[in-house]
């Protein structure tokens, strides 16, 4: 059967990379306690962005990030984690560098919440 689709798609390393950057983002975005069924997932990253900004918020946030990726997404290794603050725009920036061992992909996400 050549030509012919049986309903499912071929998963790639970019396929699987979009699945996986949608996952980060999502558990970055989530406050905890929004999913019923698991009340501790989730960073809730914009409930930071009042917070007045110091290194131990930004180590704090960190944390969180690195502990929420180790939970619930354990198919990533964080290398990296930049937290800053921008007080003159009111913006909350996170970039989260990231490889995927099974397939030998590394990536990056830029996180900004104004």
């Amino acid at each position: 059967r050549t030509g012919k689709s049986i309903g499912f798609d071929m998963i790639t390393d970019s396929n699987l990379l979009e699945a996986i950057k949608f996952n980060v983002k999502n558990i970055i975005y989530t406050i905890p306690g929004e999913r019923t069924f698991d009340a501790d997932f989730g960073v809730g990253i914009r409930r930071f962005l009042f917070e007045m900004p110091t290194p131990d918020l930004a180590s704090n946030i960190k944390a969180l990030i690195i502990d929420q990726m180790e939970t619930y997404a354990p198919y990533i290794d964080v290398n990296q984690i930049n937290v800053s603050f921008s007080n003159d725009t009111q913006t909350l920036r996170v970039m989260l560098s990231y490889n995927i061992p099974q397939v030998n992909v590394f990536d990056n996400l830029e996180i900004k919440v104004s």
